[in-house]
Formats: structure tokens, sequence, C-alpha cells
């Protein structure tokens, strides 16, 4: 059964906002009274309009009047969830359409999307809705003066809630994530599974940057949803892992083509008689052919019919980390939460470090690959899981 899992440990408030303390710390920041120095203020004389201080002409279109505004058109991205009953930022907006820049062009995202995922790894984000600003916030006036209430990463700006007096609409539970010098990357998958094989096309370019500055190993789940193909399949690449470390990352890619088991052992020079011997020995360990034969064994569906079979060379670290299904990322023993796109996996993944290698600082691709072999994309969500 193929399912979606989105879940975050939150927690929730019902704080509302309140303008007059997001008003003073703007003010306290800018050094100026806020509504004097950002409001537009019209005269009659001359057709003029005072914008931040200065005169600017007015001029008519349609039948309307309009201000030109000094300020360049400033993106922001909007992070939030649209099931947070106390995430909604419309009044925020208006606040800092009002008093910071109005010109404003605001984009909002899900956190649980590709993107959303990358920046709030990427930014450190703890809490909903946040507000990233995109470098032109540099340019406006008086920028100087609000610099402090931005916290500036790789020429992304997010807004310091906390310090502006914004109300929290959900904490980000912490996933306790431990870093180390050099992270121990562990991915469970399902060999056949059409999201496994999404974020496995997704890490491969992150493995190839990083290269050994991170300990990775590609593990499988205790059972087998695509049955005797996923199986032998799966006890291959556990051999090539294991007997030709060197070679695996290049057959995984070769495989997640197209699914060409055979020719992707041949191009890559896999020492068969070896392969053979380790398959026969994992085999025989784990009972795999023989837990196939003997239905008893197998994982039930919900009516209690045997279902799948199970396969149960990583068992002790599926039950260690709670994997209920295809994909479970785990960086440092904590399992995490990833977008499958090479940008985000390397945002996550970098995460786990005490102190960064200049490899994190690579631009990877942020379009998420599609599910199932072939190296396409898709711009349907990264979500579903088999399970």
């Amino acid at each position: 059964m193929e399912s979606t899992d989105n879940n975050l440990g939150i927690k929730k408030t019902k704080k509302k906002i309140n303008p007059n303390v997001f008003l003073v710390v703007i003010g306290v920041a800018l050094g100026v009274l806020v509504a004097g120095s950002f409001g537009i203020n019209f005269t009659d004389k001359g057709k003029c309009a005072r914008v931040l201080g200065e005169e600017t002409a007015l001029f008519e279109e349609g039948g309307k009047t309009w201000v030109p505004y000094n300020e360049p058109i400033i993106g922001v991205t909007v992070i939030s969830d649209k099931n947070c009953e106390t995430c909604n930022y419309d009044e925020v907006i208006k606040m800092l359409k009002a008093n910071l820049a109005p010109t404003l062009e605001i984009e909002g995202i899900e956190f649980d999307s590709s993107e959303g995922e990358q920046l709030i790894n990427a930014l450190g984000i703890k809490t909903l809705p946040a507000f990233v600003f995109g470098p032109k916030i540099t340019e406006i006036e008086n920028y100087e003066k609000v610099a402090e209430v931005f916290i500036e990463r790789d020429g992304q700006y997010l807004l310091d809630s906390a310090k502006v007096g914004l109300p929290v609409g959900r904490e980000l539970a912490s996933a306790g994530a431990v870093k180390s010098d050099r992270p121990f990357v562990e991915l469970f998958v399902m060999s056949h599974c059409p999201y496994g094989t999404q974020i496995e096309k997704g890490i491969l370019p992150v493995l190839e940057t990083l290269g050994d500055k991170i300990d990775f190993e590609l593990k499988f789940c205790d059972y087998a949803m695509h049955k005797e193909k996923e199986m032998d399949e799966q006890l291959k690449q556990y051999c090539i892992q294991s007997e030709e470390p060197t070679k695996f990352v290049s057959y995984l890619e070769c495989f997640l083509e197209a699914d060409k088991s055979d020719e992707c052992l041949k191009e890559n020079n896999i020492n068969i008689s070896k392969l053979n011997a380790c398959v026969s020995a994992t085999d025989a360990r784990y009972k795999i052919t023989e837990s196939f034969n003997d239905k008893s064994t197998w994982r039930t569906d919900r009516n209690g019919n045997p279902a799948f079979p199970i396969f149960n060379v990583y068992k002790e670290d599926v039950d260690k980390y709670s994997v209920g299904g295809s994909p479970t990322l785990v960086i440092n023993g904590t399992t995490a939460k990833s977008g499958r796109d090479a940008a985000g996996l390397l945002a996550i993944i970098c995460s786990g470090f005490n102190n960064p290698p200049e490899e994190c600082s690579a631009e990877l691709s942020s379009e998420t690959p599609s599910p199932g072999f072939g190296f396409g994309t898709t711009t349907n969500g990264d979500s579903a899981s088999c399970n």
C-alpha cells in the first residue's frame, strides 16, 4: 500500500498579532517614527506625494492616481502550513508593506514542500510562518537601520520573527539532529518502490559532491512490497555495496535509469563470482528465500492475509529507527525529513556537520526527480512513500 506521510511534530499557539509591538520594533530598528516615515502623505500642492521623506511626482493612468516608488520589487517567500489555523500571514504582509517596503512580491509555499524543507533546513527555521526575503531587501532606503531584524545566510534574508514581535503560529519540532565531523547517512528504501528510487536519484549528486566527507549506506526495509524481483535486487545491491563499494554508486545510477540489473553489472565490471557467493551466503544467513517460500512468515494485510515477504538483512536497524516505509532518511542516528531533490538533500545532510566543508556550498538541482525509473523530473510533489 502506498501512502503519504507529511507529519512533523508541532506545537500550536493562539496568540494574535500585536501590531503595536510589530511597529515599535521596526520603528526602533529604523530609528524613525514608522507611521510618519513610511506612510504616504498626499498633498494637493504640485500634485506631489511624500514617500520616505522625499517628494515624488504623481501621475494618472486608467482613471487612477499612481505613486512611483523608489524601492525595487522585493521577493518574499512565506513558508507556512495551510492546515494551521494560527499561521495566517495576511495581516503581517499588510504591516510589512506599510512599514517596511510597499513593493513586496509574495510567494507562499508549504513547509513540507521540497522548496519549503530546503529553506527550513538551510536557514534553521524553527517556527511558522517564516518570511524569507530576497537580496533586493538590502536596496531599500534605510536598510542599514533595519538590518538587525534579518538573519542573512547565502544571500537570503530571514525575518527574525521573535525580534520583530510576531506571534508563533507553529513551532517545528526539532529533530534533535546530532552533529559530527563526518556524518553517517543511512537511506532505507525498497529497490523497486517508485518513491525510494525517487530519493535515490536525488541523493546521487550529493554523494558525488561530498565524497568521502560522509559515510553513506543504502539499506532496505524489512519487507518487500514488490516481491521476488525486489528481494533479488536488494541482495545484489547489498553485496555490491559490501564487496565492491567503490563501484556501488555507479551501479546504482545505471540501475535507476531503466531497471536493467544484468547490463549494469556488466557495465561496471562487477565480479560475478564474488557477487554470487555473497548473495548465497547472505540469503542463507537471513533466510530470505526460505521465508519467501513460507507465507506464514510474510507481513499480513489488514485482513490478516499474507501480503509481503520479509527481508531481514537490516531488521535490527529498521527496528532501531522505527523505519515505517520507503524512503526513510537517517542522519547521525536521527530520522530526518527532507525533500528528494539534490539541493534539499545536500542541505539536510550538511546540517549534520560540526563544520560544513566547502562542498556544502555547491549548487545542485532543486528539481524533484520523478518517481520510478528514468531521470526525469516532476512537479507533483515528493511526500509519498511505500509502506
